[in-house]
């Protein structure tokens, strides 16, 4: 998976497609019609959600891109 955030821009990729390209400053739509109390922070903590599922990762790696 790779993910690519530019400002309020992000871009997920998984297994080589592209799963998300949006612009976080555009969502009008919340689920459970609540805003993400975090959608607007510009830096912070990073986090991978699994959805209810379990999840296991390895080797990850972040790095900062100019």
């Amino acid at each position: 998976q790779t993910i690519v955030v530019q400002g309020s821009n992000i871009q997920v990729i998984l297994n080589k497609e592209q799963i998300l390209n949006t612009d976080l400053s555009k969502v009008s739509s919340f689920m459970a019609n609540k805003a993400h109390r975090g959608i607007s922070l510009t830096e912070g903590h990073f986090g991978f959600a699994g959805h209810n599922d379990p999840v296991a990762y390895r080797k990850i790696k972040l790095k900062e891109i100019f």
